[in-house]
Formats: C-alpha cells, structure tokens, sequence
C-alpha cells in the first residue's frame, strides 16, 4: 500500500489550516474542552454552536462554545491532523515520549493542560520545523499561555499534582517558542470579531474583522514582487544571491525570493538557500533592530535553535540580501503562491481564447470539450452553493404548489469532515 501524503503534482501548501481548541460557556465554572481542525475557523464556530448545519454531535451539548485559541501554518492538512490527534492523546503520541520515562504529558482534561501541551509540543520534531503560528482568542488563553513561559515559577507538589500542574511542568522546561520562530497573536476580538477589546495594531484579518482565512496579504505583496522582477527583467533571470549562477524566475518550486513584505527582492535557488540556513543563523532582534520584519510579515523569529548532526531542512535563517530572519516555510510557501497565481493566470488566459473562438464561430469540437472538463474542475464553492439554493428554491415552489408550506434548504453543506475532537 503506498504511503499517504498530500505530496504531488497538485500539492499546495493550504491558504489556511488551524487545529482549534473550543471551551463550553454553558455554565460559569463549565470546563469541558474540544479539540478539532478546520481550514475555515469562523465558519466552524458557527457549525459548533448551531448556528448552521454540520456542526460536530459531540459539541451538541455544551452550547455556547468559544473559540480560546487557534494554531496555524500547517504545511498540509495531513500535518495538521497529526498534531490534532497528538494534542488530543499526547500520552499516546511517539512524539511527546521520552525513552527514560515513557510518555511526557498526562490526558489533559481542561484549558490550562491543553495549552500546556500544545505550546510544548511546539518545541518538538516534528512540529518545531514546521512554520507555525498561535492566536489566542481570549485573556484567559493568554494568560495560560504567558504562565507557561520559562521564567514562570513551577507547580509545587509531588506525586499529588493534578494533571494540568503536571503538563505545565513539563511544558516549563521546553522553555519559550518564540525564539523557534513561532509567531504569537493576542487577538482578543475573537475569531468572529465580535469580541471587545482587539488591539489596533492586529494582523491577518478580513475586511469584516473575522479571521482572514485566505492568506490574501501575503499573496498580494508575494506575487506583486515577483511579478515587478519579471517585468523589470525580460530575461527572467537573475544571479543566485548565493552561487552567483542564473536563477530562473518562472521556475517557482526552485525559486527563493525573499517572503517579507518589504521592499528586498533578493533571489536564490531553493537548495542554495536551504544550504545557507542551515550555516548561517538568523540574527537576534538586537543585532539587526533595523531589519526586523514589519507587523503583519510573515515571519518573526528572534534566533535560531541548535541544529542537529542529521537536520536536512532548516526552520530558520536569515536573509542573504536584507540579512532579515526568515522562517524556511514561509520561503516553500512563497513558492506554491507564485505557482498557483501563475496557475490561475493561464487558467484566465485560456478560457478567454476559448470564449473569443466560440464568439467567432471557430471553436472545434475538442476544444468545447476541454473548456467544458476545464471549468468542471475549476467549480468552487460559491458555485455549489448557488447550485444548492437553486435546487431548494425549486423544491419550496413545487412544495407549494402541492398545497404545503414552503421551507427551501437553510444552508450550503460544510467545507471539511470533522476529525476526531474530544469533548467532555
């Protein structure tokens, strides 16, 4: 049986992917916790709570749910329901183990231990290499997370301490996730927006002030760079920031071209790059304050960890031009947004020679067909749900006309499967 990976072909580095964690409102002192995933957490919100269709059974009960925090990056969906499942069952994963003492983290059984789990987990392989971000969505998730910094004073106790004092003793000795390049948002508005208290400053948000799922930013400033360089340089080429050798600017999966929304345009091959990560460190904050990213970039580490004897990829590194900290995936992620705005583009072009042809009379037969299988594939969700009410206002007229009281479809059917989450 092959092995399961989301790699290929078509791969593409999600726009957005977030494990959650939720906590019941339903009494003042409530405790229970949900863990799941989605690549649209103000939409999943809604369907937790019933507010519309597809929402998890096991939060049926527990009604209202808030959305405490939120991590995301993920370099597949597969990436992100393995961390999912090992934030659900850390005692179970091979990641969170040690081979002195066997499993590192207790079950954790409410909002502090979860935390706790997850923001050391975040220090570990394979999570620690992958380019992750956290919203914290409330001041009690924030505070959680700020009592697990390693200058927090440990739980006392013995053999007696609860599970959460247990897990936020281990999380304590991984010490700080900052400095691994993880980016950490307090975003007090909620994941709707509807909540008080966001301060002016927060970034990766939609126009509506709901959690901008899109990516939209960072492709606008990404792909509005690289296509200044192609029309700067007919060529398409420019010199290896690194080997000095030609680089080609349409070759987008070997291309390296600085991610930050910044005005550097340094270019690289990809192994180059990788090859200069992983022996030049990134600097800290006090040594290149100048070039430090902007608010709303898309990396902000401070230093890199200590690589090992068998590390191939890099997780963080600095910039050969401006001499910025990068983090390697947001350099990867900057590669598929190119590729897949290029994509969209020939896409465009090609349905536009077809439609010019057909106007004049002049399309051929196989022609019609491939336009036909061409936008079959291209079908988004918007058109399903168009497709979808259509169906139900026709249902509702021949319901009436039959004598019965209208009652068409309330909703368009959920973007994603629930992945095993746990509530209690």
């Amino acid at each position: 049986m092959p092995p399961m990976s989301t790699l290929g072909p078509k791969h593409a580095i999600p726009r957005l992917y977030a494990v959650y964690i939720l906590r019941s409102r339903q009494y003042p002192h409530s405790k229970s916790i949900y863990v799941g995933s989605t690549p649209d957490p103000p939409k999943r919100i809604r369907q937790h709570n019933g507010e519309i269709l597809q929402g998890a059974w096991k939060t049926k009960r527990g009604r209202p749910w808030t959305m405490e925090m939120i991590i995301h990056g993920f370099p597949s969906k597969i990436a992100a329901l393995q961390f999912e499942w090992a934030l659900q069952k850390p005692a179970k994963s091979r990641h969170l183990r040690s081979s002195s003492s066997g499993a590192l983290f207790s079950r954790p059984s409410d909002l502090a231990s979860h935390i706790a789990v997850a923001r050391a987990m975040l220090s570990l392989a394979p999570f620690a290499g992958w380019p992750l971000d956290v919203r914290l969505f409330s001041r009690d998730a924030a505070k959680v997370w700020d009592a697990c910094e390693a200058d927090a004073p440990p739980p006392t106790g013995g053999a007696a301490l609860t599970a959460a004092a247990r897990n936020r003793r281990v999380a304590l000795a991984f010490g700080g996730v900052e400095e691994r390049g993880v980016r950490v948002v307090r975003d007090f508005g909620g994941v709707d927006g509807l909540g008080e208290g966001r301060a002016e400053d927060v970034e990766g948000l939609h126009e509506t002030g709901r959690l901008a799922v899109k990516d939209e930013d960072f492709e606008a400033h990404h792909v509005s760079k690289h296509l200044h360089l192609l029309e700067a340089h007919p060529s398409h080429q420019l010199p290896c920031a690194i080997c000095r050798k030609q680089v080609y600017l349409v070759d987008h999966l070997q291309l390296a071209l600085c991610p930050l929304p910044s005005s550097c345009v340094s270019v690289a091959h990809l192994t180059c790059l990788a090859t200069h990560f992983l022996s030049h460190p990134a600097p800290s904050p006090s040594s290149s304050s100048s070039s430090a990213p902007t608010p709303g970039s898309s990396s902000a580490p401070t230093s890199t960890p200590s690589l090992t004897p068998s590390q191939i990829l890099p997780s963080l590194g600095a910039c050969p031009a401006c001499h910025a900290p990068l983090r390697w995936g947001d350099v990867v992620r900057g590669c598929y947004r190119r590729k897949e705005a290029e994509e969209k583009q020939v896409a465009q072009a090609e349905r536009a020679r077809l439609k010019a042809l057909e106007r004049a009379g002049m399309l051929s037969e196989e022609e019609e067909e491939g336009d036909g299988e061409g936008q079959k594939e291209e079908e988004d969700e918007d058109s399903d749900v168009e497709r979808t009410m259509a169906f139900g206002a026709a249902a509702e007229e021949s319901f009436v006309s039959a004598g019965g009281k209208g009652g068409g479809l309330s909703d368009a059917s959920a973007e994603e499967s629930e992945v095993g989450g746990r509530g209690r």
